[in-house]
């Protein structure tokens, strides 16, 4: 009784990796703590998109815990431009792999001939010894979030290549090396509306029916378009970032510009996507001014006055 070992923390989880062949990292990064801090983080920098985010946490508990099949875990972000589903997929991606996310711009994509540029060159064409195409950066980061943004601009056959990596957890490059993506998270977006079994792509963006990707990706995750009050706490918060970086001048902002910077940002139709310009081209160049003056305090009454 007197040598009675304590069992810890690291116990369990030495335990558990060893009848799950989970890494003992991922087990120890599982906590609640963990989990939640996430969330926190999510919220707080993705606005207008709290279901969103609730269905991912939910997601990332079976992921992080393992309840999930043989397959790399795949989710489509589908909904309207500029509602933040690129950024949370970063932000997501670089907080539940603690790595940056392999981000491909999959509108690069778009013509059969991007398939080299994909799986690599074939044996005896130029390229067959360069390893910079785009499976041989998977290949190196098998832990990591992969980001394939804009999925439906790409070429049906690179869909195709996708569909299996998603489908087989694996996928083999031109030179025959077999690529685990078992512990990997492919995230996919796409503008294109959502409607329940009617889904698909093809390089005009084109709504098609019976798409593999849909049939088979692990969830569809629907972005809601963003409200004015969502715009008007977005630009809140970049505007509180933007006296913070010129914290040396005394910044009063009109509530009148928030309006003027809401109807200026045409966010029913671009989301968020135009503000950091309007922002930059409206209000930050004024207090570039007022610094290139040397003027210590500056009020703001309009952005459509200057």
């Amino acid at each position: 009784k007197r040598n009675k070992k304590k069992i810890k923390l690291n116990d369990i989880a030495t335990v558990i990796s060893n009848k799950t062949s989970i890494p003992i990292y991922e087990i120890k990064k599982a906590s609640k703590k963990n989990i939640n801090e996430i969330e926190k983080k999510l919220t707080k920098n993705i606005i207008g998109q709290n279901e969103v985010i609730s269905k991912l946490i939910h997601i990332s508990k079976r992921i992080k815990l393992g309840f999930k099949e043989n397959k790399c875990i795949s989710l489509l972000f589908t909904g309207p431009s500029g509602v933040g589903k690129t950024k949370l997929a970063l932000l997501y991606g670089s907080l539940i792999s603690n790595q940056t996310p392999i981000t491909i711009n999959m509108s690069e994509y778009s013509d059969e001939g991007s398939i080299s540029k994909f799986i690599g060159s074939n044996p005896g064409f130029i390229g067959y010894d360069d390893n910079k195409y785009t499976l041989s950066t998977i290949k190196d980061n098998p832990n990591s979030v992969i980001i394939l943004d804009e999925i439906d601009k790409s070429h049906p056959k690179i869909i195709n290549i996708i569909y299996n990596m998603i489908e087989n957890g694996k996928i083999k490059d031109s030179k025959n090396n077999i690529i685990n993506l078992k512990n990997n998270i492919i995230i996919m977006t796409t503008n294109t509306n959502y409607e329940e079994n009617k889904i698909g792509f093809n390089k005009n963006t084109q709504i098609i029916s019976n798409n593999p990707i849909t049939k088979n990706v692990y969830d569809i995750i629907k972005f809601n378009s963003l409200t004015k009050e969502n715009i008007s706490k977005i630009i809140n918060i970049k505007l509180e970032k933007l006296k913070e970086k010129y914290k040396n001048v005394n910044i009063d902002i009109n509530n009148k510009v928030i309006e003027e910077l809401i109807i200026d940002s045409d966010y029913q139709i671009y989301g968020a996507k135009k503000i950091d310009n309007i922002i930059s081209k409206k209000i930050e160049s004024i207090i570039i001014d007022s610094i290139i003056d040397n003027k210590k305090d500056l009020h703001i009454d309009s952005i459509f006055s200057m």
